[in-house]
């Protein structure tokens, strides 16, 4: 189902401020924030493997550096 509303739009905000890793699926309302490419990962609706990967990848890089 298609989301026209941006719900959670605060937390992705909050979170970019801090200079945390975003990732979220690509629902109508939330893109709208993300002008800036490479913000956020954004994946497909209900890629679930796709979503897993984005909240995966950023601590595997950074424990690849310790």
């Amino acid at each position: 189902m298609d989301n026209k509303y941006a719900a959670g739009v605060q937390v992705l905000l909050e979170a970019m401020a801090c200079k945390r890793p975003v990732a979220m699926t690509g629902t109508q309302g939330r893109v709208d924030y993300l002008a800036a490419p490479d913000i956020a990962k954004v994946v497909n609706v209900g890629d679930a493997t796709g979503l897993r990967e984005a909240i995966v990848r950023p601590f595997a890089k950074k424990s690849s550096r310790s």
